[in-house]
């Protein structure tokens, strides 16, 4: 059986679908490919196991569906919710197209998987596991960790970069800060906090990076301002998202939004400081068990607006002393 995985657009929903792609992949003799953005199918580049990955953005690229049809695909599973996906994988050829029952698509699936209250409410890696167990008829026991891969290569490029920048100490820790979060400003923690915690750790001679988009390239430098610039690194804008992956590899921790970044350190193995204040940590935290996780506890939280049309009370409830305590824990 040769299968085709629809990975989701966002670098975060896509990590959190590596159990799916895992599942998939250990079945004897099946063949298993992915097809999404290249912001997210290059996540999966040295993927255990895997036939391969389409970097193709359908939208863009509408004529290189035929890549697929060549390919000859014997069944896809939309990890997607959207229309529009479920088109394209019907205009590709796909005889066996698989995914949830949403968006006014039921007339392109194959095979249209339920999708009720229940399981709406699932965390997201069971979102996707989800839709395995209907291919299987197998109700549970998937192995849920998150899993992604760099090459020996990457890392050693990533090591040396980061030499470059910033001064080694024997006692230094490396951390990251990713603090953006492109889904919206709701999800973003005050970059006054994470210029006090950055203080704060540089000042017991850990190593501060910064890391995101361009568009975070000018809030790094003020978060680094007055740093020693042998102690910090703004590489924001800097990296492409093999290159994040592999620095995240190398560091020590991350403190971050709920955003991509998060993810991938989950997947990666990198300890994280999680901060969740719009979204809900119980359908989107990290699954690995070193993590801190400071989800704020106010009366409006979860509310998932990408603006938040108060005071930003569920931000303002996560301090940077609380952030700083729990870089200790996550370094222990």
């Amino acid at each position: 059986m040769k299968t085709l995985i629809r990975l989701p657009n966002w670098i975060g929903d896509a990590v959190m679908a590596t159990p799916t792609v895992r599942a998939l992949t250990r079945i004897p003799e099946e063949e298993v490919w992915v097809w999404g953005p290249p912001k997210t199918a290059a996540l999966f580049r040295h993927f255990p196991d895997l036939s391969g990955a389409l970097e193709l953005d359908e939208k863009e690229e509408p004529g290189r569906l035929s890549e697929i049809k060549v390919l000859g695909f014997d069944r896809v599973l939309l990890l997607t919710n959207s229309y529009s996906t479920a088109q394209a994988a019907s205009n590709a050829g796909v005889p066996e197209r698989i995914g949830y029952n949403r968006q006014w698509r039921g007339r392109f699936l194959t095979r249209k998987v339920f999708c009720g209250p229940a399981v709406r409410n699932l965390h997201m890696v069971d979102y996707y596991l989800y839709l395995v167990s209907k291919i299987l008829d197998q109700p549970g026991g998937w192995d849920r960790r998150t899993l992604l891969k760099c090459s020996d290569e990457e890392l050693s490029l990533a090591s040396e970069r980061i030499r470059a920048g910033c001064e080694e100490t024997a006692e230094g820790k490396l951390i990251a800060f990713c603090p953006g979060a492109a889904y919206g400003p709701a999800k973003q923690w005050f970059p006054e906090r994470f210029k006090l915690l950055a203080e704060s750790l540089a000042n017991q001679r850990h190593r501060v990076l910064i890391l995101g988009g361009e568009n975070e390239r000018e809030l790094g430098e003020a978060i680094l301002a007055g740093l020693p610039d042998n102690r910090s690194m703004n590489l924001a804008g800097a990296t492409n998202i093999r290159e994040l992956m592999a620095t995240l590899c190398v560091c020590d921790g991350l403190v971050t939004n709920d955003s991509g970044p998060l993810h991938l350190a989950d997947a990666l193995g990198t300890p994280a400081v999680a901060l969740f204040g719009s979204t809900d940590s119980t359908w989107t935290g990290p699954q690995g068990a070193k993590h801190e996780i400071l989800q704020a506890e106010v009366a409006c939280n979860p509310c998932f607006l990408r603006e938040c049309p108060l005071d930003m009370e569920c931000m303002r409830s996560l301090t940077s002393e609380s952030a700083r305590l729990a870089v200790d824990r996550i370094l222990c």
